[in-house]
């Protein structure tokens, strides 16, 4: 539960900062600029969010391979 309103204020504050940036740049270009860097690094925190989740699943699974190997073999 911390997890989800910790990731709601984070994203709040990302908008924050994003809506400043796209308000303070001069050109239509920078404002594509600030939109592209910021949608690459949430795109890279989701993969790397998504890589810790495979990871401990993945992990899990191998612990539960290695337990029904141990009762098998008694």
């Amino acid at each position: 539960m911390a997890t989800i309103f910790g990731l709601i204020l984070f994203l709040s504050t990302v908008l924050l900062l994003v809506s400043s940036a796209i308000e303070q740049a001069d050109s239509r270009t920078s404002k594509i600029a600030v939109i592209l860097t910021v949608a690459f690094g949430l795109s890279l925190i989701v993969y790397w969010y998504g890589e810790q989740k495979v990871g401990n699943v993945t992990q899990q699974i191998q612990d539960y391979q290695q337990k029904l190997d141990s009762c098998s073999a008694k």
